[in-house]
């Protein structure tokens, strides 16, 4: 493999320069900011490791740019990578996938993102309740009394699955959790960090729960729309 190799920087050198040049040698890499020739298993190390490089600097990138946009609040303390997640992975399913992926990227069309997308008059509150409250996903998913019904049905099915799988001390944590850690298992990876068993438990009730309570949203929405 043909060796690439990074010259010295002049006293004018743009400042990118100066940065390749740091990251290298963070990396351990300080010999290939020299005209130094290495090859075969030297030279893989150094392929391998500039990779490294160009990984976590994408990486950082894309984080910075994702945390610019205000309405990705919440995605961003579900993803912390650009792989695919395992929950889009249901070609059979694909509203379930769908209507997850909307929760956690706030575009499932709720009151708060309406208002401020500014795509209607609405002013963010909930219509489903009179708790004067936002209708953000925190609020559809974990307080609104309209979904009660569901969400403890879901809550039922979870405790149940997790304890046949021996892991109701996960159903205690998830029970008596705030609502950014609820979410980060319903929405997120959270339960794969467990195994993937668990995790895969968190995503079917999550995915039946959101499509269950979403129909149901719709179907008072449509209703007003006639009214």
């Amino acid at each position: 493999m043909m060796a690439c190799h990074l010259n010295k920087p002049s006293t004018n050198s743009w400042d990118y320069t100066g940065y390749m040049k740091s990251l290298l040698m963070s990396q351990g890499l300080d010999c290939r900011w020299s005209d130094n020739a290495e090859s075969g298993a030297e030279s893989q190390a150094w392929v391998s490791a500039f990779k490294s490089i160009s990984d976590e600097t994408n990486l950082k990138i894309w984080q910075e740019n994702v945390n610019l946009k205000s309405t990705l609040s919440l995605y961003t303390e579900l993803k912390k990578n650009r792989e695919s997640e395992p929950y889009l992975n249901d070609p059979f399913n694909f509203r379930f996938a769908s209507l997850k992926f909307r929760a956690r990227t706030n575009t499932l069309g709720l009151e708060q993102e309406l208002s401020a997308r500014k795509l209607s008059n609405s002013n963010g509150l909930c219509k489903q309740c009179n708790y004067n409250a936002v209708e953000d996903i925190s609020h559809f998913l974990l307080t609104c009394p309209n979904y009660l019904e569901i969400r403890n049905n879901t809550y039922l099915s979870l405790e149940s699955m997790l304890t046949h799988v021996q892991h109701d001390n996960v159903w205690q944590f998830f029970s008596s959790a705030g609502p950014v850690a609820k979410l980060r298992f319903l929405l997120g990876n959270d339960g794969c960090l467990i195994n993937d068993t668990v995790g895969q438990i968190f995503d079917i009730a999550s995915k039946q729960y959101i499509k269950q309570a979403w129909d149901k949203r719709m179907v008072t929405v449509n209703l007003y729309s006639y009214m």
